[in-house]
């Protein structure tokens, strides 16, 4: 008994450390500090239940505490409920932003980073689960952009997307591995409703 103890104890850690959607497929204990601008709204804690107007508008990410114009970071934003009608849900891709670079902590793109990619990523789609279903969950991912990053060719509809019908089936998981993008190094996410109005 002593043993099991020990082990809830330390599982319920990890599930409470974690800032990633619960049972997404990339978990990540390091918090990514997300704004979203139109409400001036920090999501923290991460799960935190926002009005779906304060998402509208694309967020704002804020990398490690020593980010510089040296390191370049890549954004994902996933979401991991998409009911298809037709099996298990899938992720679908809500935000793509390469080349990100920290200026005062903060991220934004920079064209002419020392590792920028001429990848095109996909533009912001806000949140938007349909009226009745259950609450959605969007992962927002950050991962440190390697030298010479691109596109895998199995993901390429995906850079970018001609419109949101192929923004899934996403595997956020299987991009990382194809692109060699390692662990992610911070993370956060939003749930997001229709019905009760808050994402």
């Amino acid at each position: 008994m002593k043993h099991f103890s020990i082990l809830a104890v330390s599982t319920l850690a990890a599930v409470v450390a974690a800032q990633s959607a619960p049972n997404f497929a990339v978990q990540v204990q390091t918090n990514l500090r997300v704004d979203f601008l139109k409400s001036s709204t920090s999501v923290s804690p991460a799960g935190l239940l926002l009005p779906r107007d304060d998402v509208l508008d694309a967020p704002n990410a804020y990398g490690p505490a020593d980010a510089t114009e040296e390191a370049t970071y890549i954004l994902f934003m996933v979401d991991e409920d998409v009911d298809t009608g037709n099996g298990p849900r899938v992720q679908l891709l809500h935000y793509f932003l390469p080349n990100l670079v920290g200026i005062k902590h903060k991220l934004s793109v920079q064209p002419g980073a020392s590792d920028a990619t001429t990848a095109v990523g996909a533009d912001y789609v806000e949140p938007g689960p349909p009226p009745g279903d259950i609450a959605y969950r969007y992962t927002l991912l950050l991962y440190p952009q390697p030298a010479n990053f691109s596109v895998p060719a199995a993901y390429a509809s995906f850079s970018p997307p001609a419109n949101v019908n192929v923004r899934y089936p996403f595997n956020m998981s299987g991009l990382a591995e194809a692109a060699g993008l390692g662990q992610p190094i911070a993370a956060n996410w939003i749930p997001c409703h229709r019905q009760q109005h808050h994402c």
